[in-house]
């Protein structure tokens, strides 16, 4: 899918159906909007290198690190979202 290779730099095919999928309220700057969320499982290597390289530089302005989380990790942490995922690995 196109947002994995340019958000992660990483070619994904996807055969299954989404997870799920949320509506999300943004509020920008200038402007608001609801951008609609899809949720997939998908399977990578764990020594897939991932890279940001082809970001716009406004997401790269706004990026701050790129890591694995474990799942207990991921509930550990408070503002984490969409929690839902968690019932699905």
């Amino acid at each position: 899918m196109r947002k994995f290779r340019e958000e992660l730099g990483i070619v994904v095919d996807i055969y299954d159906e989404p997870l799920f999928e949320i509506d999300v309220f943004i509020e920008g700057k200038s402007d608001s909007f609801i951008s609609r969320e899809i949720y997939y499982k998908i399977t990578i290597q764990s020594d897939t290198i991932l890279s940001i390289e082809n970001m716009t530089e406004k997401e790269k302005d706004t990026f701050i690190d790129l890591k694995w989380w474990s799942k207990e990790e991921l509930k550990k942490i408070k503002n984490f979202a969409p929690r839902e995922i968690l019932n699905y690995f």
